[in-house]
């Protein structure tokens, strides 16, 4: 026997130095039936397993063997769940064209997919907050610039205003492109939203003291 059992997950090392991930499909004495697995997507029969931490990829139809001699030198990886090796059989026969026991169809990652598409729901209403308050923001400046014009009265001052305001406009266009950084990577998105938010608060800050100013040389 080969030493192995039906459904092992194995890690082999081969002569050339790389190292594969192979499904024993059936464990013969000399040799076992397996699947290889891959990094990469399938183009054809394409089937989703998950060794240990990272998913990988195995095309359904390219059925191999490896030799007992080979799989001597295997690291053993787990073994698949009862259920999950009989989806796996029963899709291997379904490519093949071979007859097999129908198999209920279960999500293999349905928890990951679950709470991926909470984050996708939280992060497209942070982006929907994020957009309306830019907008206020944007119909404050324009306030803001409406008032600067009508305080033209005082050269000195309007100048000074004038310089803070393009300063305070600068930094805060730099706030709103770090929250729209914030929206492009989703794993730091809720950090980098709360630190842009404070940014913009505080150079809405200095846009009312610059106001203030204004209200006072006017």
């Amino acid at each position: 026997m080969t030493g192995w059992n039906d459904g092992d997950i194995i890690k082999l090392h081969l002569p050339d130095g790389r190292d594969v991930y192979r499904v024993v499909l059936k464990a013969h004495s000399k040799y076992a039936t397996t699947v290889n697995l891959y990094d990469k997507e399938s183009p054809e029969n394409e089937y989703k397993v998950k060794p240990d931490k990272v998913i990988m990829h195995a095309d359904l139809g390219r059925i191999a063997f490896t030799k007992s001699y080979d799989l001597d030198g295997g690291q053993f990886i787990r073994a698949m769940e009862e259920k999950e090796f009989d989806r796996f059989k029963s899709r291997i026969g379904e490519v093949l064209g071979i007859p097999t026991v129908s198999v209920p169809e279960e999500e293999p990652f349905l928890e990951e997919r679950s709470q991926l598409k909470k984050q996708v729901e939280q992060l497209t209403m942070d982006k929907a907050e994020l957009e309306q308050k830019n907008s206020v923001l944007a119909s404050e400046n324009s306030d803001y610039a409406e008032k600067l014009e009508f305080a033209s009265g005082n050269s000195a001052d309007l100048e000074s205003a004038r310089r803070e305001l393009t300063t305070v406009k600068d930094e805060l266009a730099k706030a709103m492109a770090k929250l729209s950084k914030a929206l492009e990577d989703s794993a730091k998105a809720e950090a980098s939203v709360i630190k842009a938010e404070a940014e913009r608060d505080v150079y809405r800050e200095l846009y009312m003291q610059v106001l203030a100013k204004m209200s006072v040389s006017a």
